[in-house]
């Protein structure tokens, strides 16, 4: 209809995503063709269903489950975290998943045959910790974000300065 494409010069821009039949034609001449062209210029829709976003577990085992989909191109591959996944023909996948204590990237990477890739990443934070407000003896409890890194760090470097090293 014309609706999803501008002419400038010799160039089509397309505004849509999808399959378009184009002709061209020599003015004056019966010549002519026609050629089918996919727009496909976005990576599948990956939508994970399973662990959410920022999700706390005390579970060290799990699934990452989801559907990966693309509107114009098959799927050519998908990845948990480096580990290969099957991917249904309605795009559901579910993917065990072993977590480590404490906090863990969870990185979904799907492809289209036409080699656009499309990445999910999320975190989860997996384990067994003391309730807000407890605290063991001999710890340090200290909320991590950067300034308390730094705080860390020069409390180390402050423990540390008076002590020779090769000695001990």
């Amino acid at each position: 209809d014309g609706s999803s494409v501008t002419v400038t010069d010799h160039m089509l821009h397309f505004t849509e995503e999808g399959f378009f039949d184009i002709t061209a034609t020599v003015d004056g001449t019966s010549i002519s063709d026609m050629v089918s062209v996919l727009v496909d210029s976005y990576g599948p829709t990956i939508d994970i269903t399973n662990p959410e976003r920022g999700t706390f577990t005390t579970e060290l085992a799990d699934s990452v489950t989801g559907t990966i989909t693309d509107a114009w191109s098959a799927i050519a591959s998908a990845s948990v975290n480096g580990t290969d996944i099957a991917v249904g023909e309605d795009g559901s996948f579910s993917q065990p998943i072993t977590y480590a204590h404490g906090t863990n990237l969870v990185e979904t990477i799907a492809a289209d045959e036409n080699g656009i890739t499309s990445t999910d990443r999320r975190a989860v934070l997996a384990g067994q910790f003391l309730p807000r407000g407890q605290s063991l003896e001999d710890a340090v409890v200290a909320r991590i974000n950067p300034s308390t890194i730094d705080a860390l760090e020069v409390f180390a470097e402050d423990m540390i300065a008076g002590y020779d090293i090769s000695s001990l």
